[in-house]
């Protein structure tokens, strides 16, 4: 293959004193064993002429026949990139070429002729693409891609109370790079670009995935990283009444019973017309017909509240006809 190095081995059967390689292109070697590379493609005849020790001489040659390298190339999506983002390139070149052969310069390789590739951390890195084709020979290319040094994404977190957690943002960026953006996910539902956030879960869960985005910037450039870590927060009790009899009288009592699954400390009802009751179950009487939201409210032994609303019908006393 052009650019190859050809070895030639001399041999004789008699006591040589001079050796002379002609390679038809103007260069020759006085060895025994001479390599040699030719400039240019084609069929050189190649003669070797020997001379013994009493000056008798004799010659031989054969055709060395030298190709040409398949021509390549590549493109890159990008010549600047974050950390964890996809890198794609595109190998281009003769219809000979049989092998593409890939090497990203971090250790890993690929034989695809368009590949994809993720660096994980930052710095300057070659990319070869050595081209085979079906004759065996080869050209290698490089070019550098520059991955920028990305921010490295991390939070603590502590609940304040029941459900309600503060999140501290606990990220850092490379020198020169400033974190300018922060962006949450409760897994909830609800979101937030506060640094350091303070949550408040309402839904009856307790295992959330929060997930958090920090964007770093240095002059234009941006680079984000993300982390996901499982926050536990106390679950809300739950909380149910009932009531009899329903509708009510005016003037009559009505029969209140709250329950739960979880050890309550505290019931609060409220009656919606200006009283309320401290126990589990409690009765009260309305004094003006009409449809009253009665809530009650429960806090278990952990400081975890949670309420409950449902309207009661109080209708009027019926008028006695004669």
């Amino acid at each position: 293959c052009l650019g190859d190095t050809t070895y030639v081995y001399g041999e004789s059967g008699f006591p040589i004193e001079t050796w002379h390689w002609d390679f038809d292109d103007g260069d020759f070697s006085l060895d025994q064993y001479a390599t040699h590379m030719s400039a240019d493609t084609g069929a050189y005849n190649v003669v070797l002429t020997i001379t013994d020790t009493i000056g008798c001489s004799s010659s031989l040659s054969n055709t060395v026949v030298v190709v040409g390298v398949p021509g390549v190339s590549f493109t890159m999506s990008d010549s600047i990139l974050c950390p964890g983002s996809i890198l794609s390139l595109f190998g281009t070149g003769d219809s000979s070429i049989a092998i593409w052969y890939w090497e990203f310069g971090d250790g890993s390789f690929s034989y695809d002729q368009n590949p994809i590739h993720y660096y994980q951390s930052g710095g300057i890195y070659t990319i070869s693409l050595t081209a085979i084709d079906s004759m065996g020979c080869s050209t290698v290319v490089t070019d550098d891609v520059i991955v920028l040094p990305g921010p490295t994404a991390d939070y603590s977190y502590i609940e304040t109370s029941c459900a309600t957690v503060a999140f501290t943002d606990e990220s850092t960026a490379p020198p020169g790079y400033n974190i300018v953006e922060w962006d949450w996910d409760f897994d909830d539902g609800f979101t937030s670009t506060l640094q350091n956030p303070i949550h408040n879960f309402t839904s009856n869960v307790g295992l959330y995935n929060v997930t958090l985005i920090v964007t770093a910037d240095s002059a234009g450039f941006s680079c984000t990283d993300t982390i996901t870590q499982s926050v536990i927060t106390q679950i809300l009790p739950s909380v149910f009444f009932i009531w009899d009899p329903e509708p009510t009288m005016q003037g009559d009592e009505t029969n209140f019973y709250g329950s739960s699954g979880n050890t309550i400390v505290d019931w609060y009802w409220d009656f919606d017309d200006g009283n309320f009751a401290l126990t589990q179950n409690a009765t009260h009487v309305f004094t003006t017909a009409g449809t009253y939201n009665v809530k009650l409210t429960i806090t278990d032994i952990y400081g975890c509240s949670n309420s409950v609303i449902h309207q009661v019908n109080i209708v009027n006393i019926p008028e006695l006809e004669y």
